[in-house]
């Protein structure tokens, strides 16, 4: 379980205070996924992309079924220019969405990773899934 500290923290925005509470977390609580979860979060906020890509593979690794991890690590691809890296996440993000809402943000993302390959005709199936998924809500 994560320290009471932590909302605390991530309301103010001292993001550099959440990563070295979370990272104390990690030492403390080895073996648990959310931690690593969370200082990626936290890392992504600073524009830390690599160091949010480490944190959200850990998380993965630990957890394999970690959809947002998956999708996080996707968005970090996207902002690192890893496009490649971007559609592969955030197909396993789609595929493990539980919530409408989850399939139709990966699915704008992976379109926008899409369009930035030249992938027009791939971008085109996500954007038009997602408005549709959209719809839904």
């Amino acid at each position: 379980m994560l320290p009471a500290k932590w909302d605390q923290l991530d309301r103010n925005g001292q993001n550099d205070d959440v990563i070295d509470t979370l990272s104390e977390t990690i030492r403390l609580y080895a073996g648990r996924a959310d931690g690593h979860y969370s200082r990626g979060c936290a890392y992504y906020e600073n524009e830390q992309y690599d160091l949010a890509i480490k944190d959200f593979t850990d998380a993965i690794e630990l957890k394999p079924d970690a959809q947002a991890a998956y999708y996080l690590r996707g968005a970090a691809f996207v902002q690192s220019n890893k496009y490649g890296l971007a559609i592969v996440d955030l197909t396993t993000a789609i595929i493990l969405s539980g919530e409408v809402w989850q399939k139709a943000s990966a699915d704008d993302l992976r379109g926008m990773a899409y369009q930035k390959i030249g992938e027009q005709a791939k971008a085109n199936g996500d954007f038009a899934k997602a408005k549709e998924l959209e719809s839904k809500r």
